[in-house]
């Protein structure tokens, strides 16, 4: 994860994995299969993938 704060893998929309360093440059992990943390967090990827699609049509045209 070199250059990455923190990394969160959905699964099957079933299960949250988080991976993230502390302030001390320590690893975290969790993992939740609860269905509401795992719809906000896949909302969370969501919004943030269309942010990306629409800035890159911006950029292409």
């Amino acid at each position: 994860m070199s250059g990455l704060s923190e990394m969160i893998l959905i699964s099957e929309s079933k299960y949250v994995i988080q991976l993230r360093y502390d302030k001390y440059k320590k690893m975290i992990s969790s993992f939740t299969h609860k269905k509401h943390k795992v719809q906000v967090q896949e909302i969370m990827f969501e919004k943030y993938w269309n942010e990306i699609k629409s800035l890159d049509t911006v950029v292409t045209n």
